[in-house]
């Protein structure tokens, strides 16, 4: 059955497979943790099991009469889920140009698979039934190797798309709840933090206002709601009780100085221009909550920090960012807004952030601690966040800069751990302290290696209640679906006695 073009053609379909697999389903597109795709990965399961056969039978089995026709009827199924699965892709994600070409490369490999191996088959199930066992060397090596890869990222996908059921099962939370229908006005709609929020308020029956770089950002969003690509847009007597600020280019990346003049840019500009817009509005609006971040007080701040007490200076380009970024927003309260500079530290969920970048390779088994493990990771997660923004708009004493986090800071090492036996995986790498710092450069050392050990004063102050003070039921539930919801009553009780 064997021939040499055979051999190619399978040995390019298992590495250019194994690839997509590994480089596009789970670090590009991290499918596992994404709920719209659960039937797709149930399709990608399927067909790795069948691909575990096929392989199989190119390197240690030969079958012959019934067994042959059998193999023709998996390659036939083979074929089907993966038409079907090119439709269910097309119809619940973008596939990215380098995807969509190794998804037609593959395509077009199995097609002269197929061409070489139908008529081999067909004339093997023309003889005596029976399965033949043989040998081949490092040939039967790659296969019964390239069939056991198959079967375990089968029954991944497939308890992926279990997990995600469970997930799916959930009910949704309420999370802003209105006593008076609002006009916001949001930048940074369409970012990890923005589609959440904007979704929310919806729910909540408000009126909203997105600024987006481009109509085609419209597909993100659920009707009825209005999108501006400029604030110039606005009219002037157009009535905006709230404006809630999180434009921003992400912090996520190589800090060169190009990049860091767009961070800058998309921060300071947008905020400049807010404030003008309130300016020139007839009615200025009630309120201006502005984001920010924990940086402003430092890499390394000596004590705990809350909102009230002076920042240590250090020069870092994070801290002088966020600095330059609160003193813009802070220029509104000039025309009587209420300015609420909302200070965020990590805010975790696995649609997005930093927790989607650690998923895959903590679920791999290459979960890591960052130096030594012993940077305060100050945190929040997504869902009491928005939350936290909506009391915000609703409590018209909270105003200045306000810490978004926890009431809990954990360790790097203490986040990693948990997060790794929250997966039922272990933890046994480190990465050392110079490749964040010499390697990695200013963001390793402003970010990924800060030590920030920041307490939600204010919020708690002012009433708040988090879902989610501590880390363990927080990824417990977002990760798992168990039932683990926990609300705060007393979270000002445990800041005073984390401070005293």
């Amino acid at each position: 059955m064997l021939s040499i073009e055979l051999m190619v053609l399978i040995s390019l379909q298992f590495f250019m497979g194994g690839f997509d697999s590994l480089y596009h389903h789970e670090f590009m597109e991290k499918l596992a943790w994404k709920k719209s795709q659960a039937y797709e990965l149930k399709l990608h399961g399927s067909r790795n099991i069948f691909y575990a056969i096929i392989f199989l039978c190119f390197g240690v089995i030969t079958p012959s009469g019934t067994w042959a026709y059998a193999l023709i009827t998996v390659l036939a199924i083979e074929l089907l889920i993966t038409l079907i699965d090119f439709v269910e892709e097309d119809k619940s994600r973008k596939l990215p140009a380098s995807e969509r070409i190794l998804h037609t490369l593959l395509t077009l490999n199995f097609g002269a698979i197929l061409v070489v191996l139908i008529p081999k088959l067909w004339l093997l199930g023309s003889t005596s039934t029976a399965l033949n066992i043989g040998w081949y060397g490092w040939w039967s090596i790659l296969c019964i190797t390239a069939s056991l890869t198959a079967i375990l990222m089968g029954i991944r996908d497939l308890h992926a798309a279990t997990r995600l059921g469970k997930l799916l099962q959930r009910p949704e939370l309420v999370l802003i709840t209105a006593e008076t229908k609002k006009r916001i006005l949001i930048t940074g709609a369409t970012g990890f933090i923005g589609k959440a929020l904007v979704n929310a308020l919806q729910k909540a029956d408000h009126d909203v206002i997105a600024l987006s770089r481009s109509m085609d950002n419209i597909k993100h969003f659920n009707a009825p709601i209005t999108l501006i690509t400029d604030l110039e847009q606005i009219n002037l007597d157009t009535k905006i009780d709230v404006i809630i600020n999180l434009a921003g280019a992400t912090t996520a990346a190589l800090w060169t100085p190009k990049y860091k003049d767009k961070m800058l840019d998309s921060r300071l500009v947008t905020t400049r221009n807010i404030v003008a817009l309130i300016k020139r509005l007839t009615h200025k609006p009630e309120t201006l909550i502005s984001g920010s971040a924990i940086g402003i007080y430092g890499v390394n701040p000596a004590d705990t920090s809350e909102e009230d007490q002076p920042a240590t200076l250090d020069g870092s380009f994070s801290q002088t960012l966020c600095q330059l970024w609160e003193a813009e927003a802070a220029a509104a309260t000039e025309f009587g807004v209420r300015v609420v500079l909302l200070r965020m530290g990590m805010v975790i969920d696995p649609d997005g952030g930093s927790l989607a970048e650690m998923l895959v390779p903590t679920e791999l088994g290459g979960g890591a601690v960052f130096g030594n493990g012993k940077q305060h990771m100050s945190w929040i997660t997504r869902e009491d966040l928005v939350r936290f923004i909506g009391h915000i708009m609703s409590d018209a004493n909270i105003e200045g800069p306000v810490n978004a986090v926890s009431p809990e800071p954990v360790t790097n090492r203490e986040f990693v751990t948990t997060l790794a036996t929250t997966l039922c995986r272990p933890t046994l790498l480190r990465i050392p302290g110079f490749i964040f710092t010499h390697v990695i450069g200013e963001f390793g050392t402003e970010i990924l290696l800060a030590d920030q050990d920041v307490l939600p004063i204010k919020a708690t102050m002012y009433g708040f209640e988090f879902n989610h003070p501590r880390l363990e039921p927080a990824l417990k539930e977002m990760l798992t679906g168990s039932d683990s919801l926990e609300v705060t009553h007393n979270a000002s009780e445990q800041i005073k006695g984390v401070t005293e």
